[in-house]
């Protein structure tokens, strides 16, 4: 199959079919990748006495905790495994190197039509093998996790917030560091229910507000100190790594490997004084994120994401030939229009995607996304972006930051609530 896929690259007939060929083979190879690295059939089952490295937040699950773990210099043990602790007795953190005896074996769940399926969410993210530490006394703490890296970043983040917020902390880790393992059940279904869900992922909106609030910024440091050269190319250059580096520090979900990507293409094109192309820049990001890592394509965060943009796409096209208003009455009313407008394409252009996914139809989710949007992001987003850049050096500051975010968050959270009550405000589809 590899040798007629390459000899198809020549004739031009057959070009298409090639590249399909090639994206076939790379899902096959990373597929079967997964399998071969689960664990050993030998150790399924025994008690092994390990090294491990914390690699995720761990995730409260009452009064158990599960952790995300990756062996430390351990040929037993496979890439990554997901394991339960009950009654750890110390709460174990994030980059954390520990002493477990664990019990694994490969993954697996049931198999009922149109329910959760345990086996392929591990399967698309990549875990092989899943058990429970045995209790003890052999388990014990090597090593916290080491200063200045990421890890440490984050999890220092995560207990600034839990320390100084209120009951809108998880939210605001959600938006900050796109950690989600201390929102509620009851959360979860809030938002899902108003179809706001999105709003916990670092997506575009995240991605966009860091880089142009760091592009206003440095346009304007760059601008007094009179380098020499383009100040604005400058600028959106060091906005684009800024961008990145706070992708990276969320964790690179796909949402947000796809908006960096977008950014960089756009800021490229910008300074090279090109044309940007939209609907290819979307293809070659897609492509981009598809090489990486083919089982994304699985993720429900692939397609939401990328269609999202799509649809945003489509209905912008229309909207650059409407007459602009001359009173800012007139501003206003286009700019609400257009909002409007935007969550009803997003709601019915999404609606295959997010019944499939979500197993629900959020009737209401434009007019709650008509108030929420705008609130996290004029005032949630760039408040808990403010904290995130100073709760290390500036803790006052970054305080005074998270009280902002934190009222932004409870007023919503507030508003949500009355939305999700209403009736017919989502339709679970069986």
């Amino acid at each position: 199959m590899f040798v007629a896929t390459i000899a198809m690259f020549f004739m031009r007939r057959w070009r298409f079919a090639a590249y399909t060929m090639c994206g076939y083979l790379l899902f096959i190879s990373a597929g079967e990748g997964v399998v071969k690295n689960r664990i050993d059939s030998l150790f399924e089952g025994d008690s092994m006495h390990v090294k491990v490295r914390i690699v995720d937040f761990p995730r409260p699950v009452g009064a158990a905790v599960t952790i995300l773990v990756e062996p430390v210099n351990d040929h037993r043990l496979p890439q990554r495994s997901r394991v339960s602790w009950y009654e750890p007795s110390v709460l174990p953190k994030l980059g954390e190197t520990w002493e477990l005896e664990l019990r694994l074996r490969r993954p697996r769940g049931h198999s009922n039509p149109g329910a959760f399926r345990l086996e392929d969410w591990m399967f698309r993210e990549g875990i092989h093998a899943s058990g429970y530490v045995v209790p003890g006394k052999r388990n014990r703490l090597l090593q916290s996790a080491e200063q200045h890296t990421t890890s440490d970043f984050r999890q220092g983040f995560v207990e600034f917030v839990t320390a100084n917020a209120g009951d809108s902390a998880a939210v605001i880790v959600a938006v900050g560091i796109g950690a989600r393992h201390l929102l509620s059940r009851a959360q979860w279904d809030r938002y899902a229910r108003t179809g706001t869900s999105h709003l916990m992922a670092i997506s575009g909106l995240h991605i966009g507000l860091a880089a142009s609030s760091a592009f206003a910024l440095l346009t304007l440091v760059f601008g007094c100190l009179r380098l020499g050269g383009s100040h604005l190319d400058r600028a959106t250059g060091f906005a684009t790594m800024i961008a990145g580096a706070y992708a990276l520090v969320s964790g690179f979900a796909v949402p947000s490997q796809r908006a960096t990507l977008m950014l960089a293409l756009a800021a490229l094109a910008l300074v090279l004084r090109r044309r940007r192309d939209s609907p290819r820049v979307i293809a070659l990001v897609a492509v981009l994120v598809y090489v990486v890592d083919p089982l994304s394509i699985m993720r429900p965060g692939f397609l939401l994401s990328f269609g999202a943009v799509v649809v945003l796409l489509w209905y912008a096209q229309p909207a650059q030939y409407s007459v602009a208003a001359s009173s800012p009455a007139g501003r206003l009313r286009n700019w609400l229009r257009q909002l409007s407008g935007i969550q009803f394409a997003l709601l019915l252009g999404l609606l295959p995607l997010t019944t499939l996914y979500f197993g629900r139809i959020a009737f209401l989710s434009p007019l709650a996304n008509l108030v929420a949007v705008p609130v996290f992001s004029l005032i949630v987003v760039p408040a808990t972006l403010l904290a995130l850049c100073l709760y290390r050096w500036q803790p006052f500051l970054g305080r005074l930051a998270l009280d902002i975010a934190d009222a932004g968050v409870s007023v919503i959270e507030r508003f949500l609530g009355f939305i999700a009550t209403a009736p017919f405000a989502s339709f679970p589809i069986a």
